[in-house]
């Protein structure tokens, strides 16, 4: 059977959590027009569209000229770079963290408890990208690495989840006075 060719000028851009070394080339060759890795780079995206001809006649390059709080764990650069001053977005993104980072910072304490190490590994790796857009990755990256690779017998764990936790509560009360101030 014949696989049908929609003969269509669409660009296709892949968007991979891959950065690997031809990865790249491995999209192309099957068929994508261009290749972009996360975390996405709203600048490089629109230099990639502009690229197959699309300009930026509904493209607005919006610089955030407001303050960015700073705060002791949170850094709001990348969700910044990321939303282009849409405070709607950024609004958006910072409520859904703090409605899911309890339930997954929940799930995690309670696979170490049950010593599921296979869900916890699930659960460090989910947090991962939860914590990205508040800036959080620097911090926690390479403690979630720790428990993505548990082991019944690593006397770090133990402590790592507790640095892990305090990181999420300290910012999940700067995400809500984020939230407030959002509203003011």
């Amino acid at each position: 059977m014949a696989i049908p060719v929609l003969k269509l000028d669409i660009p296709i851009i892949a968007m991979t959590a891959h950065a690997l070394a031809g990865e790249r080339e491995k999209c192309l060759s099957r068929g994508m027009n261009e290749y972009l890795s996360k975390p996405v780079n709203e600048e490089e995206l629109f230099r990639i569209i502009s690229g197959f001809g699309l300009e930026n006649s509904e493209y607005k390059k919006v610089k955030a000229e407001a303050h960015i709080p700073e705060y002791q764990y949170i850094d709001l650069t990348y969700m910044r770079s990321v939303s282009g001053g849409d405070q709607s977005f950024e609004h958006l993104v910072t409520k859904q963290f703090t409605e899911k980072i309890p339930q997954h910072l929940e799930e995690l304490l309670k696979a170490y408890e049950d010593e599921d190490f296979a869900i916890l590994k699930l659960r460090a790796h989910d947090l991962k990208s939860s914590v990205a857009i508040m800036g959080l990755l620097p911090l926690l990256e390479e403690k979630l690495d720790i428990l993505e690779k548990p082991n019944e017998h690593q006397h770090v764990l133990n402590q790592t989840l507790d640095e892990v936790k305090n990181i999420l509560v300290s910012s999940l009360q700067e995400a809500e006075h984020l939230l407030t101030s959002q509203n003011n």
